[in-house]
């Protein structure tokens, strides 16, 4: 019985202890697994980091070479932009040598100056027609037949040298008109019409005789500031109406030939009956502005665009005279009449003239002031372009 039950109690110990030793390799085992993992995992852990530290430096190097590529290419843009500098560096010195090269006139009043085109001799010109028929050998109004005539050649080269052609109306081309005779008549015999006013209606029908069928008409004593011949076949080609430049002083017209004739006859239509129905002298100035006093402007055309007067003043300080190129600002001309020249004279305002010594004088001499303030005008006051 007693061995019984110690060969039980061995078994028990027995089983016990094999189960102690089951459950210690089991735990082992496990150990072992976890250790074999955790190295397998601080093995795995380094590749990680690797791959990181790879992209990390391809990071880098490709920021590397971006920066490399942007500072090249800063470089090179750098590099343009100092020969782009260089370039118009370059240009402006070129500029700055053309400008230097270039000679402007230092009397020319730049603020006042007016540009004018020289005309080539190939071009179109248009033609300035004027009228002159003397009036015995003793000329009239204040001047010999031979200062009309001095007068004349120098309105003759002004035109001309304005880029115009000139052609001098006389007598004969006014005769050419169907009314010469009849109104020629009524001048002389009715009116008493003085020999020098009754030429200056004759004008009048002589460019209302013109073999083209508009023309340009100026006194002999007008001169071209603005009017050049570019302006002058310009305004010709734009309109043919009739248009005196002078206001009621018709120094300077442009008409078509049908205008030219009908403004005459209009005028002549104005004019007093009888001698003693004259208020004063029968001009065709005044005939012109009785037109349009007592009719209105009847389609004709008046503007302020001719100076009468020399174009000079005096300096504020000392007196002394210069040319005044505001004067002649926007003027197409100027008209240097009989009562110009005496209120230039009057006013210490007269060109210096050799022998006019008074006023009579520079009445006489008035086709070497114009010739003079001409001079003055393009040294002073116009600058020519090509």
């Amino acid at each position: 019985m007693r061995n019984r039950k110690s060969r039980t109690l061995l078994c028990i110990v027995f089983f016990a202890w094999m189960g102690l030793l089951s459950v210690y390799f089991q735990q082992d085992s496990g150990l072992r697994t976890l250790q074999e993992e955790g190295q397998e995992v601080e093995e795995y852990q380094p590749e990680e980091e690797q791959v990181a530290a790879f992209d990390e430096e391809s990071s880098d190097e490709q920021e590397v070479d971006f920066v490399q590529e942007e500072d090249q290419e800063a470089e090179e843009y750098h590099a343009e932009g100092e020969q782009v500098e260089e370039s118009e560096e370059e240009s402006e010195e070129d500029i700055a040598v053309e400008q230097d090269e270039t000679e402007y006139p230092e009397d020319v009043d730049y603020d006042n100056s007016v540009a004018l085109i020289e005309s080539s001799d190939d071009e179109e010109k248009p033609i300035m027609h004027t009228f002159y028929e003397p009036v015995g050998e003793g000329g009239c109004c204040g001047m010999t037949k031979e200062g009309h005539e001095h007068l004349l050649d120098a309105w003759k080269k002004a035109w001309e040298d304005a880029g115009w052609e000139t052609k001098v109306l006389t007598k004969e081309d006014a005769m050419k008109h169907p009314d010469f005779e009849m109104l020629d008549e009524r001048l002389k015999s009715r009116l008493a019409v003085t020999e020098y006013n009754r030429r200056c209606f004759w004008r009048w029908l002589a460019m209302a005789s013109l073999d083209q069928p508009s023309g340009w008409m100026s006194d002999y004593d007008t001169f071209p500031l603005e009017l050049t011949s570019e302006r002058g076949l310009e305004i010709a080609a734009e309109d043919n109406s009739f248009k005196s430049y002078g206001l009621g002083v018709p120094c300077l017209i442009h008409a078509s030939r049908d205008e030219w004739d009908r403004v005459i006859h209009l005028m002549m239509d104005n004019l007093p009956e009888t001698r003693h129905d004259v208020g004063g002298l029968v001009t065709d100035m005044y005939t012109l502005q009785n037109v349009d006093s007592w009719h209105g402007r009847s389609d004709m055309k008046w503007s302020n665009d001719v100076g009468m007067f020399f174009l000079y003043d005096k300096d504020g300080e000392d007196g002394e005279v210069y040319t005044n190129c505001s004067k002649g600002a926007g003027k197409l001309a100027v008209h240097l009449s009989h009562m110009a020249c005496e209120t230039a004279w009057d006013s210490g305002l007269f060109p210096p003239v050799e022998d006019a010594e008074d006023k009579a004088g520079a009445v006489q001499k008035r086709a070497n002031a114009a010739g003079q303030l001409m001079d003055d005008y393009r040294n002073h006051c116009v600058v020519t372009t090509e």
